[in-house]
């Protein structure tokens, strides 16, 4: 995504001295400073998985069974929403 956004202002004219990401789908960046991490809380990881279900992100096609197995597991350890 980086170099996309570059490459577009490029073709527009634009130079990009700096880029900030601060938010990757529902995931903020709110309060971390630079280098800090932190993990995401169930919520984020659930709207994550939920957007991501229908996603051909791995090769063949295989995200969605990949995904049902870890809603599977979530689920059985308490954790996650239930279908």
């Amino acid at each position: 995504m980086n170099r996309q956004i570059r490459r577009m202002c490029e073709t527009l004219g634009y130079e990009v001295k700096d880029l900030l990401r601060v938010r990757v789908m529902n995931i903020t960046l709110d309060g971390l400073k630079d280098g800090q991490y932190r993990k995401l809380t169930d919520q984020e990881l659930n709207e994550l998985y939920d957007q991501l279900k229908d996603s051909s992100a791995l090769p063949g096609g295989k995200y969605q069974e990949q995904w049902a197995a870890t809603q599977d597991n979530r689920t059985r350890h308490g954790k996650g929403k239930k279908r």
